[in-house]
């Protein structure tokens, strides 16, 4: 029988868990039903954090119930594909919106056949005698990005062979590092494991290295952070995104690292309670850009109908570019006043950590559109939590 004691001990889930009880037991039960005990499996066996695992349940979870209740049978369906498929992340995308929309909605429509053009988009709303379209997308890492980061998980490989304990940032300035800037850290971080205070290493053009022996990750008051990450341990997007004093914050700013740069981290703790002499955390971060955006924005603004206001839907996580960047360029292309189509973008990004869960939304709106979003169209995307610009 499914309950929140053991649940609670099995998945690891602290004090500072996001979501309620019942929210949690509800998921539980509803891939335990539909998905069966073999979806916690197959997760475990990624090595992600449990408590992830615990969100990224809540999160299909929900998404499946709002698509059986708009009785779009064959989205339910692609919801059971392989999760690591590219299909069932687009498909998942669709179902985040359809939990978003249909409470607001007076009616929502299912890849439905438009008039006047054949391709049909994955969803039409239907909002106080307004009907809007929404095309939806999730955008995969790119060929280039992949190799950035195939050379990354060599660095940590090389790293992690010299690096003893307590907690290492490396902070790369250049998008693309080359066999020297291997040799300049590796050389760095062997000299490091012998320091016993809070170090700093300035690597020249290359970055900068950041070392604490004692596994913390805030650059001042940093008391509590080993036993933040002790009692999370197992889940690394905790320690990347949170704690609000994370150094990586200043550090990035100081260093000027416009884009995203995401952290590919080796995480080890010691097994015996408050016991730190094991203890090693490494995080590295390096620029990343993507400006793909806008050609994403074109591409599916071709499958919408011109009858009707258009949205396009771009699911942000896989690119490695923030939303805010993303929006930019959006914004820019809008402004030149040349795109008649869509009405609006609407970027989304789920930020999910051991003490975190939350949507951040930008809408972007063509006010050069040939056909506005209404008022009240705009009212119902955004909500309250996301920016329009």
């Amino acid at each position: 029988m499914i309950n929140w004691i053991n649940i609670k001990k099995e998945w690891s889930i602290g004090d500072n868990f996001p979501l309620t009880p019942e929210r949690v037991l509800s998921a539980f039960t509803v891939i335990e039903k539909k998905f069966g005990n073999a979806w916690f499996e197959d997760r475990k066996r990624t090595g992600l954090g449990k408590s992830l695992i615990v969100l990224d349940a809540v999160r299909l979870a929900e998404s499946f119930v709002a698509s059986k209740t708009a009785e779009f049978w064959e989205l339910t369906k692609k919801l059971k594909l392989n999760w690591e498929s590219e299909k069932f992340h687009q498909a998942l995308s669709e179902a985040d919106v359809v939990a978003k929309l249909l409470p607001m909605s007076d009616k929502l429509e299912y890849e439905p056949q438009m008039p006047g053009i054949s391709k049909k988009p994955d969803l039409l709303q239907h909002l106080g005698g307004i009907k809007a379209q929404y095309e939806i997308t999730c955008p995969e890492t790119s060929a280039e990005e992949k190799n950035r980061n195939d050379k990354l998980k060599h660095l940590a490989d090389e790293i992690g062979n010299v690096f003893t304990s307590g907690s290492l940032d490396v902070y790369l300035s250049e998008l693309d590092f080359d066999f020297k800037t291997n040799t300049q850290i590796i050389e760095s971080i062997k000299n490091l494991n012998s320091k016993l205070a809070y170090t700093e290493v300035d690597l020249g053009e290359a970055g900068l290295l950041v070392y604490d022996p004692k596994g913390g990750i805030e650059k001042d008051d940093r008391s509590n952070d080993k036993k933040q990450i002790q009692s999370n341990g197992n889940v690394i997007g905790g320690c990347l995104f949170g704690i609000e004093n994370d150094r990586s914050h200043i550090y990035r700013r100081q260093l000027d690292l416009k884009y995203r740069s995401p952290g590919l981290i080796v995480f080890s703790k010691s097994d015996k309670p408050n016991k730190f002499t094991n203890f090693k955390l490494l995080r590295i971060f390096r620029p990343a850009v993507d400006k793909r955006a806008f050609q994403k924005v074109i591409v599916k603004s071709s499958q919408l109908s011109q009858a009707y206001p258009s949205i396009v839907v771009i699911q942000m996580g896989k690119p490695t570019a923030l939303i805010e960047d993303w929006a930019e360029i959006v914004t820019d292309a809008f402004k030149s006043g040349i795109y008649e189509y869509p009405s609006g973008v609407w970027l989304r990004e789920l930020n999910r950590g051991f003490d975190l869960y939350v949507w951040r939304e930008v809408l972007i709106v063509n006010h050069f559109a040939e056909i506005r979003l209404p008022e009240e169209l705009i009212t119902c995307i955004i909500g309250k939590d996301a920016i329009k610009k």
